[in-house]
């Protein structure tokens, strides 16, 4: 399992993306590892939540001994303490749980300047084969990618140039960034697609990675989805209530989640599918499925928000 950072591999000497450097962390001494914040999100001011879980990730894995370096990550459950400084490399300090013969568990603690900023605990399993199998089916009502306008055409379009101020538009209109990932909002369909916005409670978001990982190493791809199953999130409970202008908004993610399902290929098409069932005390809770274009289930994610309106 390669978590840390020697030269490319799998994809011969592919160059790296500078998304796909935040995978890997340095090494500083037993247990102890570093991440660097080669890419953020535009706009971003505090450390990304997505970034953390990936790089605790690759710290908790780089501790599995070799009789456990078969083992992948079958969940993830991270707790945002406080915002971190995107100027400043992370620390992960992990503990070592348990190593069973099944599965091995890990606690992680991500610090900067010695202020804990984030807790992750992690759970690794050996690869087995099914003895019972189900999922939850792809909704009938998704678009396809190509049903939907690209954050270009979307950025670019008589939608946002009639927009007063677009910043209160942003949790509904704004692109998001895509030097790295590319994106199709399923609340924006091309003009001639057949498929329309239907009003069936869930957001959709098509995603893949613009490059390929230099490895095969599905560690690496885990590490790639769960950065990206922090991207978005927030749309659905704002959504769910404005539809129009939206009020001066702080929102904050307090946790977040990961179970895996299914192997993941990070720069083919995915379908993230989110609803959300609460918000009340100012917490939105979001559940999230991510799923190969064919329809296969991926992951399963869920995170709380905290939400603050100036003028509400």
């Amino acid at each position: 399992m390669n978590t840390t950072t020697p030269a490319a591999h799998g994809h011969g000497q592919a160059r790296r993306s500078d998304l796909e450097k935040n995978l890997y962390v340095e090494e500083v001494s037993r247990d102890h590892y570093r991440g660097h914040q080669y890419w953020r999100l535009p706009k971003t001011r505090v450390t990304f939540g997505g970034l953390e879980v990936a790089q605790a990730l690759a710290a908790a894995g780089h501790t599995l001994e070799a009789e456990h370096r078969g083992k992948l990550v079958n969940s993830v459950h991270s707790c945002f303490v406080g915002g971190g400084d995107i100027n400043k490399p992370i620390d992960y300090k992990v503990e070592r749980v348990q190593d069973g013969r099944s599965y091995s568990r890990r606690s992680v603690s991500a610090s900067q300047s010695g202020r804990v900023i984030c807790t992750c605990l992690i759970s690794f399993q050996h690869p087995t084969e099914d003895s019972i199998y189900h999922q939850a089916a792809m909704p009938s009502t998704a678009p396809r990618p190509e049903d939907l306008m690209t954050m270009e055409e979307l950025d670019e379009s008589n939608m946002m140039q009639e927009k007063p101020d677009k910043a209160l538009f942003a949790p509904l209109y704004r692109p998001l960034p895509n030097k790295e990932i590319e994106f199709r909002d399923g609340k924006f369909p091309r003009t001639d697609a057949t498929w329309r916005a239907s009003e069936d409670g869930f957001t959709y978001l098509w995603m893949h990675l613009r490059s390929p990982l230099s490895s095969d190493d599905m560690s690496l791809h885990q590490r790639a989805a769960a950065f990206c199953s922090d991207i978005g999130m927030g749309r659905p409970v704002v959504r769910r209530h404005f539809a129009g202008v939206v009020p001066d908004m702080l929102s904050t993610s307090l946790n977040h989640s990961v179970w895996f399902h299914a192997p993941i290929v990070g720069d083919r098409w995915m379908l993230y599918v989110m609803e959300t069932p609460s918000a009340s005390s100012k917490r939105g809770l979001v559940f999230g499925r991510l799923y190969s274009r064919e329809g296969l289930l991926l992951l399963t994610s869920a995170q709380e928000i905290s939400y603050r309106f100036s003028k509400l």
